[in-house]
C-alpha cells in the first residue's frame, strides 16, 4: 500500500508484537487488572465491522472494539478462581487493522503516532480503558477517559525510562 509516496508496512516483521504485548501487560499492571485475562485480536475490517454491528449496532469498521467479559461469579467467585490460579476474564479487544493501517498511512511522518507500534499502543490503551468502564459519548466522560488514558501512558513512559 502506498499513499502520498509513503509505504505502509504491515507485514508481521514490521509489527513488534513482543513490544506491544509487553507494553499492554504493563498497562494492565498500572490499572490493577494484570491478574485478569485479556484477549487481543488483530482483525480485518469485515470482521470488526460485523462484530461492531452485532455488539453495538454500528455497521462500520472501527479501530478498536472492546468487549467486556461477563462475570457470572461475583466478587467472591472471582477471588476463589484467583486463589486456584484460574484467570478471571476481563474481556477482548478487536483491533481493526484496516482502519489502523489507513490512519497511519494518511498521517504525516512527524506525527507522534506515525509508527504502527505507537498507534497500537494508543489503541490498546484506549480499548483497555473502555473495558475498565470509561466512555466518551459525552464531553465530561470523554475528558475523564482521556485523563485516565494519558495517566496510564505517562506511568508507562516512566517505567520504560527507568529500564533504559
Amino acid at each position: 500500500h502506498t499513499h502520498a509516496g509513503r509505504p505502509l508496512d504491515t507485514t508481521p516483521s514490521a509489527l513488534q508484537p513482543p513490544t506491544v504485548e509487553k507494553r499492554l501487560q504493563r498497562l494492565t499492571e498500572i490499572r490493577g487488572v494484570a491478574d485478569k485475562r485479556l484477549d487481543v485480536w488483530l482483525a480485518a475490517d469485515p470482521t470488526v465491522r460485523k462484530l461492531n454491528d452485532e455488539w453495538r449496532g454500528i455497521d462500520r469498521a472501527t479501530d478498536v472494539l472492546s468487549i467486556l467479559a461477563t462475570n457470572p461469579y461475583g466478587e467472591e467467585g472471582e477471588a476463589s478462581l484467583r486463589d486456584q490460579g484460574i484467570p478471571v476474564e476481563l474481556g477482548a479487544l478487536y483491533i481493526g487493522m484496516g482502519v489502523v493501517g489507513r490512519r497511519i498511512r494518511d498521517r504525516d511522518p512527524s506525527h507522534p503516532r506515525a509508527h504502527i507500534d505507537d498507534e497500537l499502543l494508543f489503541i490498546v490503551n484506549h480499548g483497555l480503558h473502555h473495558l475498565l468502564g470509561h466512555e466518551h459519548r459525552f464531553e465530561a466522560d470523554a475528558r475523564v477517559m482521556k485523563e485516565a488514558e494519558e495517566d496510564s501512558l505517562a506511568k508507562l513512559a516512566l517505567l520504560e525510562a527507568e529500564e533504559e
